[in-house]
């Protein structure tokens, strides 16, 4: 539902849980552990207010509701709101060049008075920037996020996955994913070749972080990727194969 400046959207999604080992291992060995939940629903309804044309807001409100994995544990019901500042814009050059930028920041927050056991603030920034010019293309993503509280296990960070930190595993990472992430990625094209160097570390409030690199190349066509990473480790090499599509 849309007028030229404001749109109006309600989405629901429902989630049935299935958790790696390793996860099962670390959330059974630290009891400073989020919980895990056998399944999830969410309800969000979010106004978009177009300020500017490169620059949009939303704003809503989002609904969980969270069934812990132990027998006889209470549900959860957690009530936050949230709002995310966009600013994307495209500009067509001269000799079929065209450039895209896209930054968006987010901000959730769920006070204690509704969720007294998962009250958190949650702050995320991405960036992209492409460049692309007859067979040659150049992309940069960068991000970065802060939680503070106690967020559920499947709101928090995750890298080692098929566009940041490629190649890692990231549940060798971190299993429980981690409160803290910065990261950013570069990738140069030319016709399907892709080559691409990626940097980042997870981590959590009171956890030095620890600096991660990987590399990589490949092909893609049709948004169809196929390519070899390698992630930098002293003293060995583990080459993933990543297969993949974007939207």
């Amino acid at each position: 539902m849309a007028t030229e400046r404001v749109q109006f959207a309600i989405s629901f999604d429902d989630f049935q849980n299935r958790y790696a080992p390793a996860t099962l291992q670390a959330a059974s060995l630290d009891e400073a552990a989020p919980a895990l939940f056998r399944s999830r629903w969410d309800l969000v309804q979010a106004f978009t207010f177009v300020l500017a044309r490169p620059l949009t807001l939303t704003t809503g409100i989002r609904i969980e509701q969270l069934v812990p994995n132990l027998a006889g544990a209470r549900t959860a019901t957690i009530v936050s709101t949230a709002g995310t500042l966009r600013f994307h814009r495209r500009w067509t050059g001269a000799a079929a060049s065209t450039r895209e930028l896209d930054l968006v920041y987010s901000l959730r927050a769920a006070p204690p008075s509704f969720a007294p056991d998962f009250a958190f603030t949650r702050e995320e920034f991405t960036g992209r920037y492409s460049w692309h010019r007859n067979r040659h293309r150049v992309e940069t993503n960068v991000l970065a996020g802060a939680i503070s509280g106690n967020a559920p296990i499947l709101d928090r960070f995750v890298l080692g996955t098929g566009t940041m930190l490629r190649g890692w595993d990231k549940f060798a990472l971190d299993p429980l994913g981690g409160n803290r992430v910065a990261a950013a990625s570069f990738t140069y094209g030319y016709r399907a070749v892709r080559v691409f160097y990626d940097t980042g570390a997870i981590w959590s409030r009171g956890i030095a972080p620890e600096p991660r690199q990987s590399a990589g190349a490949g092909f893609e066509k049709d948004r169809l990727l196929l390519a070899l990473a390698f992630p930098l480790r002293q003293g060995h090499i583990d080459p993933t194969l990543i297969v993949g599509t974007s939207f």
